[in-house]
């Protein structure tokens, strides 16, 4: 490509400590074709932006849930990179 992901990722590292939380999710096309895939990104998400807590998320609908509920009092970063 055209360094599209470089320049997400310096943007991020530039600026991710000005926020409550960040996350950084690469190859997010690949990974959500994958069996339970979307759920896999949100349990990824939800850990980044609550600092390396564990979250368990059994189905899409739980997980949008508790990422509402996990960022809708903070200021978070997120990059969501590759998505198609």
């Amino acid at each position: 490509g055209v360094g599209k992901t470089t320049i997400a990722k310096h943007v991020y590292n530039s600026n991710f400590r000005s926020f409550k939380g960040s996350s950084f999710i690469e190859n997010i096309r690949e990974t959500a074709d994958r069996p339970n895939g979307l759920v896999q990104i949100q349990k990824q998400l939800l850990f980044d932006i609550l600092n390396g807590r564990e979250v368990k998320i059994h189905g899409v609908s739980e997980g949008l849930i508790k990422i509402e509920s996990a960022i809708s009092s903070r200021r978070v970063l997120l990059v969501l990179d590759d998505v198609w």
